[in-house]
């Protein structure tokens, strides 16, 4: 909750008009590494920039804690994603409107991977939704997000 809270909404709903972000976050603690979670964000946000079907681009992000897994759900409400789900987050696959070579979404699920965690891809009409699983830690070794 701290990390989404106070880095990454300030820098997007303040600093980009392009994007309307609303968010529902259960504060959780996980084990993560600052600079991976800041690129994660950083290339969805920019994927949902990409492809809007208008603006500004309206990102809901919801914060759920499990029993041993906290969820992020990254929902870009306006996408015109087109193309096979299927293959997202391998490298260089892309949908069929892609403007580039699949590398952001592959990157997300890599350092997703190296967290201990796994990033899944649902696209539905109108709706792409990023799903970020981490496995909760002990609270006292942790930092909050």
């Amino acid at each position: 909750k701290n990390l989404i809270q106070n880095r990454i909404i300030p820098q997007y709903s303040l600093g980009d008009s392009r994007i309307l972000l609303e968010h529902s976050i259960e504060e959780s603690f996980i084990l993560a590494d600052l600079s991976a979670l800041t690129m994660i964000f950083r290339n969805v946000f920019d994927n949902a920039l990409k492809y809007s079907r208008s603006a500004p681009t309206r990102i809901v992000i919801q914060g759920l804690k499990r029993d041993s897994t906290y969820e992020i759900r990254i929902l870009h409400q306006n996408s015109n994603f087109s193309g096979s789900p299927k293959d997202l987050g391998r490298l260089f696959e892309r949908g069929s409107n892609s403007q580039g070579a699949g590398v952001g979404l592959y990157l997300v699920k890599s350092l997703m991977k190296s967290l201990n965690g796994s990033a899944l891809y649902t696209p539905t009409e109108g709706c792409f939704e990023t799903l970020l699983e981490f496995r909760r830690e002990q609270e006292e070794a942790s930092h909050g997000v």
